[in-house]
Parts: C-alpha cells; structure tokens; sequence
C-alpha cells in the first residue's frame, strides 16, 4: 500500500530549507547560529503544520496494466517522491489491477513513476517516466498502455500514437453515484483496433467513437446481464460481442477496458482482443465473448491463464476463471498459507479454452474453512500459476 505521511514532508522541508538557510547566517557566532537554526526551524514547522492542517486531504489511487506488450508481460512500477525513490511495485502482470490506496500527500505534489519490465534491476532500467499532480481530494485512475517499440507493431488504423503512455482519470469514482446501479467508464487500450462504439444489443450506445487511447464519462447501468457488441465507428459492424454480467457489482464504480491487440499475429503474438473491467478492491473481471462477427482474425486460445477471483474479498462464495492453451491434463487446488491443500476443485483432462469454477469455501470434505488468506493454484504440464485470495466470514 502506498502511504507518505505529511510529517515525511514536513521532515524534508525543515531539513532541507534549514539546512539552505544556515549557511546564510553569520557564523560569527556559534551558539547565536545555534539559536538561529533551532528557531528557524521552529518556524518553519509551525508553517507548514499550519498548512497541512487547512490544506490537507487524502486522494485515492488505483493501476492497471493494459499494455499488451508481450515485453511487458509484467513491470516494475518505480515511485519518487521529491525526486526521491519511495517504493518499488514489482511484478505486475498484464491485466492486473491495484486496489484503490490513499495516498497521504499535500496537495498539488507531484509524482515521478517510473515503468520498467519486471524482474528489472534498478530504476535506471525504466523504459517511461511519467509526472503526476495530485490535487486535493482526487480519485485517480490510470492505465499503463501502448507498446515499446512501435515499429514491431502493427499502426494504429487511425494513425494514433501507440507508443508507451498512460490514461489518467481525474474524476475516477470508488462507488456508484447511483445507489443500486453500478457505474462504468470505458478505456480503448487496444493499439490496433479503429474507432470503436460500444451498444447494448437491442438497447441504447454505452460508448461513442472512441478511439485509442480515449476514455469515456461514467454511465450507469442496472446490475443484471447485458450482451454488450463492439462495433465500428458507424454502429453499422459487429466486431465482438461480450455477456457483461453485472449482477454482484450493485453500488460499485468499474473501469471497462478493450485490451490486447486485433491481430496478434501481426503484433508479436500478444494477447487476443478482450473486453475487461477492474473493480475498486483490484479484481479484474474478464468478460466472456458471445461471437466473432465481421473480423477476420478470430479470438484464439493461445496462452494459459488463472485470472484473479471474483468477488474478493468474498463470503462465502468466489468465482475462478482460467483458460488453457491446448488439451491438458489440469489441476485447479486451494491451498492454506502453510501448503496444505484445502479443497481439490479440478483434476482431469480438458480442452482448449476458457473455464469458469466456484469455490463455497469448504474444504475436501465439506467443512466450511476459516475466515483467512488462501492460495489457488492452476497447474498442467505445461504451466503453473498461483494466486491469493481472502475469505471473510
């Protein structure tokens, strides 16, 4: 979790700005240039506590890493403060979210992050910085997106840049303003897809012309089921459709992201085209796909994956989806924080393509488990992944 203090702050400015200012007082003197620095300081501090108590106010933060990229399969996230490193977020995968954090700063400071490739070793290996104001009060929500070599990749129909960047909502929401409904707003993070429109099948146009790199205004949608086309810019063409099952997310705030690429093909074999959403506690939501209308490249299976649970926290059900590369055989197994195995959910042989299981939170014989942290892991031949999760009775 990412939290500064302003007495961090406060410690900098008084070392700093009294250490500039004894060296302009006459040094004839030792203990009259004691008694200066000491009341200097005093001053200083009891300005800036001063400001701090008017003035300061929390914001929230959320990350998503949308960057198709396979380079970038996951990064390091280096975070400076007053040019200062302050912490390391390392190993953060493609299509993974933070939770929202507070973000205990004065206001308008500014943030230097820095993206480097995961396993990097130092800071000097980032490949993009980016400055980031804080106002009072902000909720903030960014998307790390593009590519690092725009060469390797396929143009942007549209002519845009692709280059490594991110997406910034200043005016994010952590709950719906609308009790009840659930509230959206939509990133195109896909570097190779045109303009795109986003239409209820039967029903009204979520989005409108956006084009990469563009993010929508929220709009609210009653928690149930919706087939949700993408089309082109005319409305007139369906590239994808998606099932958007919003039934657990009533008075929650999601960002809904396109992510991958078009054609993998002709982008490095990256990630297929998806429609994904991020809730406030991190969780990311892969939407499945209806058909593939009108597109000549089809969504392939072409990776192994274990996305993150959903809901989490949960009590006491939660939802799991994977998906496999190729036929294999396959194990799906929660596990406590010592190893042991808890509950067997999966172990047989399947195809290729996506799954969906639920845990009830009982363990091999039935028992309901304890309220605590639990790991599950996907493994086959071929492949092995972990993840946490948190059962809260």
């Amino acid at each position: 979790m990412l939290r500064v203090s302003y007495f961090l702050l406060l410690k900098y400015f008084v070392h700093n700005f009294c250490q500039v200012n004894i060296r302009l007082l006459p040094r004839k003197n030792v203990i009259l240039e004691a008694l200066n620095m000491n009341l200097l300081r005093i001053i200083v501090l009891f300005l800036l506590l001063s400001f701090t108590t008017v003035f300061y106010a929390a914001q929230s933060l959320q990350a998503i890493h949308n960057s198709a990229d396979p380079v970038l399969d996951s990064i390091d996230v280096y975070i400076y403060v007053f040019g200062s490193p302050y912490d390391t977020l390392q190993d953060v995968s493609f299509r993974e979210g933070t939770p929202f954090v507070v973000v205990d700063f004065p206001i308008n400071l500014t943030l230097d992050i820095g993206i480097a490739p995961g396993n990097s070793t130092s800071a000097s290996d980032t490949l993009r910085s980016f400055h980031i104001i804080l106002p009072v009060g902000a909720t903030y929500i960014g998307l790390i997106q593009g590519v690092t070599n725009t060469s390797q990749f396929a143009p942007n129909p549209d002519g845009l840049d692709i280059s490594l960047n991110a997406v910034i909502n200043q005016n994010g929401r952590i709950t719906s303003n609308n009790p009840g409904e659930v509230d959206l707003f939509f990133v195109h993070g896909v570097t190779d897809a045109p303009t795109i429109d986003l239409k209820i099948q039967g029903g009204a146009t979520l989005v409108d012309n956006a084009s990469y790199g563009d993010y929508s205004s929220y709009f609210s949608l009653m928690p149930t089921t919706y087939t949700v086309d993408v089309t082109d810019e005319t409305g007139n063409t369906v590239l994808y459709s998606y099932i958007l099952d919003l039934s657990n997310y009533a008075g929650s705030a999601l960002t809904l992201f396109a992510s991958g690429f078009v054609d993998p093909s002709s982008n490095q074999d990256g990630k297929p085209f998806g429609l994904f959403a991020v809730t406030p506690t991190g969780d990311v939501i892969e939407f499945s796909t209806v058909t593939d209308i009108g597109n000549p490249v089809v969504n392939a299976i072409n990776s192994y994956q274990l996305d993150q649970n959903y809901p989490n926290p949960f009590n006491p059900t939660t939802t799991i989806n994977y998906q496999l590369a190729m036929d294999s055989e396959v194990e799906l197994t929660i596990y406590n924080m010592l190893g042991q195995e808890i509950r067997n959910l999966v172990q047989t042989n399947q195809p290729s393509g996506n799954y969906q299981i639920q845990w009830n939170g009982k363990d091999n014989s039935g028992r309901d488990v304890a309220s605590g942290l639990y790991l599950y892991q996907l493994k086959t031949p071929e492949y092995v992944q972990n993840r946490k999760m948190l059962l809260m009775r």
